[in-house]
């Protein structure tokens, strides 16, 4: 959930995409209707997966050009990310942490600690069940903020020429790691929430940027990656639909990931040269935009969301509006929405304007990357 815009150091600008910001709010409508529906776990599963590819993508696309500025140390770079990644994820997720730890929702005093130190992934693979439910949302998180605690150490500190070869292996290692667990493990909720896991989403997005900055993404390029799309689409709709024979489930559960990394891939760097016609009208239209816009609070938000009024208003609520389906949908949905508008508009945005101090460039010369917010992870 990352985005950053404005002009960086070295003078070369990173420019807004709008269609990013309504790719996020099509994935945090998902992951809503995944919750709040039921009954649609691969709905949810894609938009975690475009999360991924989308923080991968956003948070290389800031490294490599902040890179670029010769006048400034990597040290002061890698401080300065890390200072405004900060700002821009931790202050609600501690306070949504403590409020919930406060109001004592199901499981938090007892795994708080797993959540404070971005481990909540580790206390799900231990578990290996979705229990306490109400934060089974924040592995995702924890994947991420492990992932940004390395990452730019690797893209700030190696030369530029290998790093596509270590997002290669990155997204190779993805794989393999899934194929170890599915071999060695029982079937559940381990096999999902460990960060390497995802390094071949994480690890696509990071690809493109790499592509992108080195001027690699062409017409013959997009052409190349569409074809392979659609290949992967075919592969994953006639297993789904049995037209394909897959040699069992556990191979399907380690390349269906993969497959449809490559969809996400190609339709990130899609929309990041703008679809046009009646498909980019919507995407550009301003409600999926500031959805986007404020995706990251609604994804924190919302499990709780639902924990309280379970836990707190079941005596005062219609039993459908807590029932998995469309009122209940309806209902949180526009909670949670009505919350993290709030959050965004008193808290998160002012908050996020403090990275104005905080620049990637030291002295009267200094220019910050102006920062728009995002999911699982803005800059999340």
């Amino acid at each position: 959930m990352a985005t950053e815009n404005g002009e960086p150091p070295g003078g070369q600008v990173i420019a807004y995409c709008p269609q990013l910001d309504s790719l996020r709010a099509i994935a945090v409508l998902c992951v809503l209707l995944t919750h709040f529906a039921s009954g649609v776990a691969y709905v949810g599963d894609v938009a975690v997966l475009s999360f991924f590819v989308l923080s991968g993508y956003l948070i290389t696309r800031i490294l490599l050009v902040s890179k670029g500025d010769e006048e400034a140390s990597t040290w002061h770079l890698l401080g300065i990310f890390y200072l405004r990644r900060g700002l821009r994820i931790f202050p609600l997720y501690y306070l949504v942490l403590a409020g919930a730890w406060m109001l004592d929702l199901e499981g938090m005093r007892a795994t708080i600690r797993w959540h404070l130190t971005y481990l909540t992934n580790i206390w799900y693979f231990e578990a290996n069940s979705w229990t306490p439910w109400p934060t089974n949302h924040l592995w995702t998180l924890s994947v991420e903020e492990q992932f940004y605690l390395v990452w730019p150490l690797i893209v700030l500190f190696l030369p530029r020429k290998i790093l596509p070869g270590i997002a290669l292996a990155a997204m190779a290692g993805a794989v393999l790691f899934r194929a170890i667990l599915s071999q060695t493990m029982d079937d559940g909720v381990s096999q999902v929430v460990l960060t390497p896991a995802h390094m071949d989403a994480l690890g696509a997005g990071a690809l493109l940027a790499m592509m992108e900055e080195a001027g690699w993404v062409t017409r013959r390029t997009m052409a190349g990656l569409s074809a392979l799309s659609a290949v992967c689409a075919a592969w994953l709709i006639g297993s789904l639909l049995g037209w394909l024979s897959v040699p069992s489930d556990q191979m399907f559960r380690v390349g269906a990931p993969l497959a449809m990394v490559v969809i996400l891939m190609t339709l990130v760097a899609t929309l990041r040269a703008g679809v046009r016609g009646p498909v980019g009208v919507v995407l550009d239209h301003p409600v999926p935009r500031y959805i986007g816009k404020i995706s990251y609070g609604i994804y924190l938000l919302h499990m709780f969301v639902l924990a309280f009024a379970i836990q707190y208003l079941a005596r005062i609520l219609p039993n459908e509006v807590l029932q998995p389906g469309a009122m209940r949908f309806v209902a949180f949905t526009l909670a949670t929405f009505a919350l993290a508008s709030s959050s965004w508009h008193f808290f998160e945005g002012p908050v996020n304007q403090l990275k104005k101090h905080v620049t990637y460039r030291s002295g009267p010369r200094a220019r910050a990357l102006s920062p728009r917010p995002a999911l699982v992870a803005d800059e999340a």
